[in-house]
């Protein structure tokens, strides 16, 4: 086990942060760090939700449904 924490993302998280909303400056430092140490997850369902929303139109993106997680 590494010493740096995972980090989980939930979807409404993913969604913020690919549709390029301002988060919190502890909250973008925690997920840079994160993502930096290679520590940083998102649930499968995630990507399934995004999609199905995407389909539907409640997230109003000009990127494909994979660009949340690229």
């Amino acid at each position: 086990m590494s010493g740096s924490p995972t980090f989980l993302l939930d979807t409404c998280a993913i969604i913020y942060i690919g549709t390029d909303q301002t988060l919190k400056l502890k909250a973008k430092e925690i997920v840079d760090a994160a993502a930096k140490a290679g520590s940083l997850r998102v649930s499968a369902i995630s990507a399934f939700e995004i999609g199905q929303s995407m389909s539907r139109g409640p997230i109003a993106s000009t990127l494909p449904p994979l660009a949340f997680f690229n």
